[in-house]
């Protein structure tokens, strides 16, 4: 894959986050110049990036901060004025990791650490107060542009599970790290923006998707869906959440305390959040499900332009035992909504997870990609 089709896709780790070759032939085949794509569930941004290297433009809505954060930052046209910027920056920090202790406890103090629970079973003291010291040093800077202080702090949350005792970012386990030593933190920040800068350096393709826009949403889907124009919208692509299948909130909790909000907050209205439906009934659980699935499509039917096309990728799950089919339940939803289905493509859940549903009974259940058109 060349650099431009790459572009910013692999700048952030993200648990369950989908190639973007499907995204880019749904976007090339149900779509043109100038249109306006939706992802209501926008996640790492993959939907929105691939919008903008194609000239579309694009509008996502994420109810987690992190996933807001990174869309941006990811769907962000950066200047020349930027990425030098990003280079005095890298000097910076290279000169600063060289008086790591004076800079560190010379620039912050307790109040500067994020203030959680059992803070110090997720981190050492030492990497504590550097992440703290590149957060108030870099983060609330106002020398740099908002796009730039976007992808430091999209840089800046991608290297918290690593510095942290957290196991992996699709594990919440603690354990010890040997290699959180001294300047550990700041050397992988450095390495982080140096990885950046080479992408974005090359900017031979940027000056062709200039003028597209990228609008990216922070907050309840269906509330942000009321606040679009009726009828706006040319395509619709978004993978909302499985039924009790992954707790997205969980796996970047510290990367929410780090922005100083409250996890628990995304917890109480993550749509299939698997820690809040394990206290349920099936019954409950999967009444929930399929009223936020169809309060979901009712508002798209009306966003969308009527012959405009939704695509939708989701997967089965299971709730006390019972398998919940979600290419029925959305089928059964759409006949009540003005979507007509064009084309159901059907797959072992397995061959899509990459690992990161392992040992959930993942030979029962399937993925599906749903091609909806609007009548």
């Amino acid at each position: 894959m060349s650099r431009e089709k790459n572009y910013t896709h692999n700048f952030f780790p993200y648990p369950a986050k989908f190639p973007p070759e499907p995204i880019r032939e749904f976007i090339l085949r149900f779509s043109k110049e100038n249109d306006i794509v939706l992802d209501p569930f926008c996640g790492s941004g993959t939907v929105l990036v691939e919008a903008l290297l194609h000239k579309r433009n694009a509008v996502g809505i994420d109810l987690n901060p992190v996933s807001v954060l990174v869309s941006k930052a990811k769907s962000n046209i950066y200047s020349r004025e930027d990425l030098s910027n990003l280079l005095s920056i890298i000097k910076q920090l290279e000169e600063l990791l060289e008086v790591r202790d004076l800079w560190v406890y010379n620039t912050v103090s307790e109040k500067d650490l994020p203030n959680y629970k059992n803070r110090e079973l997720w981190f050492k003291e030492n990497m504590l107060y550097e992440m703290a010291s590149i957060r108030k040093t870099f983060l609330y800077s106002d020398r740099y542009s908002s796009k730039l202080i976007d992808l430091l702090w999209m840089a800046f949350l991608k290297i918290v599970v690593d510095v942290s005792n957290q196991e992996t970012d699709t594990r919440y386990a603690s354990i010890t790290k040997p290699e959180l030593v001294d300047g550990y933190a700041i050397r992988k920040f450095i390495d982080t923006l140096r990885e950046y800068y080479k992408v974005l350096s090359t900017t031979e393709f940027i000056e062709g998707i200039s003028n597209v826009s990228v609008e990216v949403i922070e907050g309840d889907v269906n509330k942000n869906l009321d606040k679009i124009k009726d009828e706006s919208m040319d395509l619709v692509i978004t993978s909302p959440p499985y039924i009790n299948t992954f707790d997205y909130y969980l796996y970047h909790k510290h990367r929410i305390f780090w922005l100083g909000k409250d996890p628990q907050e995304v917890r109480k209205k993550e749509i299939g959040c698997h820690h809040r439906i394990d206290t349920m009934s099936f019954e409950r659980a999967f009444s929930e499900y399929k009223e936020n699935m169809e309060k979901l499509i009712r508002a798209l039917s009306f966003k969308l332009k009527k012959g405009k096309y939704f695509v939708m990728l989701i997967g089965d799950g299971i709730v006390k035992g019972e398998l919940v089919k979600a290419d029925n339940l959305v089928k059964d939803i759409c006949s009540r909504n003005n979507f007509q289905i064009e084309e159901i493509i059907t797959t072992p859940l397995r061959d899509v997870s990459k690992g990161f549903l392992k040992g959930r009974n993942l030979d029962k259940k399937k993925h599906h990609t749903i091609i909806m058109k609007r009548w």
